[in-house]
C-alpha cells in the first residue's frame, strides 16, 4: 500500500492503516462465526516438524487464482496432509473437536498476507464429512 501510495506521490498514514487493516480483520474473524480462543498459529517448531520431520512441501496454492468474477471457483481434489489441534500433530479429528488445522498438498484458499483477509470454504470429503474452512493461513 505504501509503496504504491508513493509511487503516486500519495502520503500513507501506517500507523492508522495499520489500526484500520486490523479493526476489519477483527471484524471479519467476528461475522465468521469462530468462537474459538485456541491459538492455532504454527510456531517454528511446528513448521520445523512439518517440513522435516514428516517431509512435506509447501501447500500448492496456485488454484487461487482459478475464479470466476462472481468470486466464484470450481470444485477441486486435495489431500489432507497433517491435522493440527493447537498443540500437535494428530491422526484424527471429530465433530467433538472445537477446531483444528488442516495443511493441505493443495489450495484454492488466499491465505492471509499482504493486508488482504483470508478466504473462507468448505471442505467435503467424499463420505460425506464437512469441514468450515475459517481461516487460511501459510506458513514457511
Amino acid at each position: 500500500t505504501q509503496l504504491m501510495a508513493e509511487e503516486h506521490k500519495v502520503e500513507v498514514d501506517m500507523p492508522g492503516f495499520e489500526q484500520k487493516m486490523q479493526e476489519f480483520k477483527d471484524i471479519t474473524r467476528k461475522k465468521k462465526g469462530s468462537t474459538s480462543t485456541k491459538d492455532m498459529v504454527l510456531k517454528a517448531q511446528e513448521c520445523d516438524k512439518l517440513i522435516k520431520g514428516l517431509k512435506l512441501t509447501a501447500t500448492d496454492d496456485s488454484l487461487k487464482y482459478n475464479w470466476d468474477s462472481k468470486g466464484e471457483g470450481s470444485e477441486h481434489d486435495a489431500k489432507i496432509l497433517a491435522i493440527y489441534d493447537g498443540k500437535d500433530f494428530i491422526e484424527k479429528c471429530s465433530s467433538s473437536t472445537e477446531v483444528c488445522g488442516l495443511v493441505l498438498d493443495k489450495t484454492c484458499c488466499y491465505a492471509e498476507q499482504g493486508g488482504q483477509t483470508f478466504d473462507t470454504a468448505e471442505i467435503k470429503s467424499a463420505s460425506g464429512v464437512e469441514f468450515s474452512v475459517d481461516d487460511a493461513q501459510k506458513y514457511a
